[in-house]
């Protein structure tokens, strides 16, 4: 029982709703600023898409193609959002001009979470090339 009395049960609920609630609302920003610094070359040399590019750069290719589609991702999402309103507005789907834009537009916010998601289940090879390239050069 004395363990019990050590455990702050409001950090814990707060740690609950920030994991649970603000970082999910989070994520699909950090994940689109990440890739527009990634597109802007902002980022260190040692990095395995610099440091592997001459040995596998249709990987690489492969892999910052998914940058460039999450970048793109929220100015199309708006505009697709505007034609959908439009569109749900002139035809009428049974739903508002106004609700369509609010469901296009609350996936395109989470669309970077899908694609960040796939982007670095494919980048786990991709380390593993590097430690391998890495120790094979050590003496």
């Amino acid at each position: 029982m004395e363990t019990q009395s050590q455990i702050d049960f409001g950090k814990v609920v707060l740690k609950v709703i920030d994991l649970l609630i603000v970082r999910i609302f989070m994520l699909p920003y950090m994940i689109y600023k990440n890739s527009l610094m990634m597109l802007s070359g902002n980022n260190n040399e040692d990095t395995e898409e610099k440091v592997l590019s001459t040995d596998f750069p249709l990987y690489i290719w492969f892999l910052n193609t998914f940058n460039a589609v999450i970048v793109l991702s929220y100015p199309v999402g708006v505009l697709v959002a505007i034609l959908g309103a439009i569109a749900a507005e002139n035809i009428g789907f049974g739903q508002s001009g106004f609700g369509a834009f609010l469901v296009i537009l609350a996936v395109t916010y989470f669309y970077p979470l899908g694609l960040g998601l796939m982007k670095e289940f494919l980048q786990i090879p991709l380390k593993a090339l590097l430690y391998l390239k890495i120790t094979s050069k050590k003496p």
